[in-house]
């Protein structure tokens, strides 16, 4: 009791006072993935002071701590001082995350997780799938960077493996050109032209081809088509994807001899018609009595009979006859 009274003192009394010291309790709880020292119920003192230290688990970190139900920040330690009161403090944590950047090389790229969405984000721990995809006429070679660099890429010369993402990372991938296929070409018929551009190529150029006509031939078209930038075109260019063998395709041109002879009905001329480029043709003047062959007149000149002219254009071709003097 806090009092006592003595009334209608009629004799001698004593009384005594004895006195306890205060205590009160701080009750600390922690969220998983780390702890608080010390944990639970502890009784203090009236006025004492009594510190606790926060640790979060690998891979997370304090995210608040509350006493008696208010934020006082993400601490590592807090210090109850002069306590007369009751207190509460809990600690709460949050996973780590770190960041994964991704690039590559030209002849290919990073599929897994991707690259246009670099860098990506991870939780810690994470064993995080990396692909990376090569394209036509490369291969991949390996992976290079600081996750490499760490140790943490479960195969750098996998295309296909694993980073374990506890810190930030940047991996690179590198292609390398897969094969140098030939070109081969061939001209046909053999007279029609002299084609250029064969020889060893790396994978994927593209091949400058020229038919190179011969000007006694047209060109046609290249063949097989696949992978030719346009087959009708005497120069263009081919794809070197694969070993290739092309075929430049032409046809001889063609010209007429024109014949006639001069003055009408006093001769023939034979060997008129149409003729390929190149080729000679035979003319021969034959003279009805009582002319006689004199000369030749328009692409040909002279006064043999038979001669021959070459067709390389249209040509035309007049027997001259005259009366036979004798």
């Amino acid at each position: 009791i806090s009092s006592y009274p003595f009334t209608n003192v009629q004799a001698n009394h004593t009384i005594n006072a004895t006195f306890a010291i205060n205590t009160y309790t701080i009750t600390s709880t922690a969220g998983s993935n780390g702890t608080i020292s010390p944990l639970g119920a502890t009784v203090i003192n009236c006025g004492n002071s009594q510190t606790y230290n926060i640790t979060p688990n690998s891979c997370y970190h304090i995210s608040d701590v509350l006493v008696d139900g208010s934020s006082i920040g993400a601490v590592t330690t807090h210090t109850f001082t002069n306590v007369q009161a009751n207190h509460t403090i809990n600690a709460t944590f949050a996973i780590d995350t770190y960041s994964l950047t991704t690039s590559s090389s030209g002849g290919g790229n990073v599929t897994t997780p991707g690259e246009l969405g670099s860098p990506y984000t991870y939780n810690c721990g994470i064993n995080a799938s990396i692909i990376a995809t090569a394209d036509s006429c490369y291969s991949f070679v390996n992976w290079t960077g600081t996750g490499v660099d760490a140790g943490k890429v479960a195969n750098p010369n996998s295309f296909s493996t694993t980073i374990t993402m506890d810190a930030n990372y940047a991996v690179y991938a590198n292609f390398a050109i897969s094969s140098t296929p030939t070109l081969i070409l061939i001209a046909d018929p053999v007279e029609g032209g002299t084609p250029t551009g064969a020889g060893v190529y790396n994978c994927g150029d593209s091949a400058p081809i020229s038919a190179n006509t011969d000007s006694c031939y047209t060109f046609i078209n290249w063949t097989p088509a696949d992978g030719i930038a346009n087959a009708n075109a005497a120069s263009t260019t081919v794809s070197m994807t694969t070993n290739r063998t092309l075929t430049a395709h032409y046809a001889i041109k063609q010209f007429t001899l024109t014949t006639a002879v001069s003055p009408p009905g006093t001769g023939t001329i034979s060997s008129g018609g149409t003729y390929n480029c190149g080729a000679s043709a035979t003319v021969t003047a034959t003279a009805i009595s009582p002319y006689v062959f004199d000369h030749w007149s328009g692409d040909l000149s002279g006064s043999t009979s038979p001669d021959s002219i070459t067709m390389n254009t249209n040509k035309n071709v007049t027997a001259n006859f005259i009366i036979n003097p004798n």
